[in-house]
């Protein structure tokens, strides 16, 4: 699987490289740090979350068949307006594109209690 990586410096606290990981029933992006740093796994508010650089990162990989983590591989041809649309997107547009995106069924169904759509 490719890897999403991104810096993050809470207000008060210390930088940390975090990389995506899954989204939880809550509504938090789950993410791990692998700096030495506890805790490894670190619970983010979705809003909180930078979908819009994520956003890139999933084009990217679409485009050129790369591998993205499983809720955001297609399950079929997404059209090209959308992904340009996309990646013009702010940060909460891009949530709710990938949201419908879900919710259309282009990307695969959240199931389970470990993930939840970004609904």
């Amino acid at each position: 699987m490719s890897v999403f990586t991104f810096r993050l410096t809470p207000p008060g606290d210390v930088s940390r490289v975090l990389r995506y990981k899954d989204l939880l029933l809550d509504g938090k992006v789950l993410l791990e740090a692998r700096d030495g740093l506890k805790p490894a796994l670190v619970r983010l508010e979705a809003r909180a979350f930078p979908w819009n650089d994520f956003s890139v990162f999933l084009v990217q990989s679409w485009r050129v068949s790369g591998p993205v983590p499983f809720l955001f591989k297609p399950a079929r041809r997404i059209p090209e307006e959308i992904i340009n649309a996309l990646l013009k997107a702010s940060q909460d547009d891009a949530r709710e594109i990938l949201r419908t995106l879900r919710k259309n069924g282009f990307l695969p169904p959240i199931r389970g209690q470990a993930s939840v759509a970004a609904d």
